[in-house]
């Protein structure tokens, strides 16, 4: 298993006997231009969907924050609602409680 894991993490590291297929792959993403292009198709996707959660963490966790200071400073229910929009009603009652015990 190590020497496999060597395979993946040494960028020069190949072992066409013990494996053939992972080193054929490797060489292929590697060293062709069709390769160079989808892996950069692929980490490109990777990166757009990491930004993608962090952008909906930071909206969630934004609306959090508000339906709380909106909670502590008595507003209405159902304008705490519309300013927290990204919560479902079961968080905001959620926060609620938490707010006003």
């Amino acid at each position: 298993m190590s020497e496999l894991m060597k395979l993946f993490i040494d960028a020069d590291a190949y072992d066409y006997q013990r494996f053939p297929c992972t080193s054929s792959r490797k060489n292929q993403f590697k060293n062709s231009e069709e390769g160079e292009r989808r892996m950069c198709k692929e980490l490109q996707e990777y990166l757009e969907e990491g930004k993608r959660e962090a952008v909906e963490k930071n909206i969630r966790d934004t609306a959090r924050e508000t339906a709380r200071e909106l909670f502590k400073n008595n507003i209405a229910y159902q304008i705490i609602k519309k300013c927290a929009s990204a919560l479902t009603d079961e968080e905001l009652r959620e926060i609620e409680k938490e707010v006003k015990g």
